[in-house]
This record gives structure tokens, sequence and C-alpha cells, in this order.
């Protein structure tokens, strides 16, 4: 109860009373899609076995499940208009808070299918990491988000996710890049070209993904 009341409050915080509305009619509409749309997307993915009861995941199926929360929040952020939930009345960009509370309702439902575990801001002991998903103990990918205007994206991908891989005696973890404007900074240029470089390595611990969160005109407009 108080882990729901304390999520509630930061939602408050965070969102306004127009874009709690939203976000709430987006979270309902989800939790109707989700069954339906990991049905529709197992046949892409004939290697995924869905566990069910104690059944434990293997890494690599977590880290598809993982990735498929990922593209899903990148759809509904470049597709269904919720990048508007990521800006202020002034059209300033809010913080990463934001984003990752649409992150976490975006990833409930998968949670819920898979039977999957899904904790914000715990602690390894060596900070805090943005999400981990895991089924028991060697089961877990590690997740980190930043806007591209965070002055500490090429950290986070080259320093602090690997350190939080290290941490958790892990060797796969998600790095999601927020773009916020149209001009991508030099530090999204740089980590986006590394991990190009990096990526058909069979050792490689980082997967990249950008959500391109820009303002986008309405279909009557384009």
């Amino acid at each position: 109860f108080l882990g729901d009341l304390a999520y509630s409050v930061e939602i408050g915080y965070y969102f306004k009373e127009d874009d709690y509305a939203e976000l709430e009619e987006y979270v309902n509409e989800r939790i109707l899609q989700t069954e339906d749309l990991i049905q529709s997307t197992v046949p892409e993915m004939p290697e995924l076995n869905i566990a069910e009861n104690n059944q434990r995941k293997a890494p690599w199926e977590l880290l598809a499940i993982a990735e498929e929360i990922c593209n899903s929040f990148k759809s509904v952020v470049e597709n269904n208009r919720m990048y508007k939930l990521l800006y202020n009345d002034d059209g300033t960009p809010k913080d990463e808070t934001a984003a990752q509370l649409l992150f976490y309702t975006t990833a409930l439902g998968y949670c819920k299918k898979y039977d999957v575990d899904i904790n914000r801001e715990s602690d390894p002991g060596i900070g805090e990491l943005d999400f981990k998903f895991s089924v028991g103990n060697k089961s877990k990918v590690v997740i980190e988000m930043k806007l591209s205007t965070n002055g500490t994206l090429k950290h986070g991908y080259e320093k602090q996710l690997p350190a939080y891989l290290r941490a958790e005696e892990i060797d796969r973890g998600i790095f999601v890049i927020i773009q916020m404007t149209k001009d991508k900074s030099s530090q999204q240029e740089y980590v986006e070209k590394a991990y190009a470089k990096s990526k058909n390595d069979p050792n490689h611990g980082v997967d990249v993904i950008v959500v391109d969160a820009t303002p986008k005109p309405s279909a009557s407009k384009i």
C-alpha cells in the first residue's frame, strides 16, 4: 500500500492534472491492449519460451522481454503522442523522472504477463539503477535511461551502466536515450557511433535504444 501511495504521489508531482488524465487513459488502454500485443509478437520470436508458474527464464529470454518493453515504450512516445507528457507547458523538457514514470506504466502489463519482477531505483551499492528486470537471482537485465540533453550521456554509456552490470554480476544491459531536440547532441552522436561499432561483437554488454521524443506535427499538418 505504501509503495502504491508513494508512486501515486510521485506521478501527481511530475504530471499535471491534464497530463494525468491523458496518462490514465493511456494506461487503461495499454492494459487492455498489452495481452493482445504480446501474443501478436510471440510468433515473431518463436524461440521465446513464455514461462509460467515458477519456471525460470534464461538470461537471453529476459533480455528479449526487456527489449520488447523498451520498443513498446519507444512506439507510444513516437507514434501515440505520449512525448507530450515529457514537456512542460512552456515547451521545456521535464526531468528524466517523467520519462521513467511513463516507461514504468508501459512495462507493468508486460511484467505481469511474463511474471517478471520490475524494480525502479534499486541500489546495488554503487548508486541507484533506473530499472532492473529480474526472475530469480541469475536472470537480470538493467536499464539506464537518460535524456539526450543530459551532460553525462557519454559517461552513462561508457562507465555508469557497465558498473551497474558488474555490481549485479550480469553481462547485458540496455541504455535508453530519450532524444529531446531535433539536432542530436555531440554526446548522443558519440554514443550512437560507439554502439554501431560494438553491437556486432558477441561480447558487447550494452544495447542502445533511441526514443525520438521531439514534438511531431499532427496528421492534418503533415
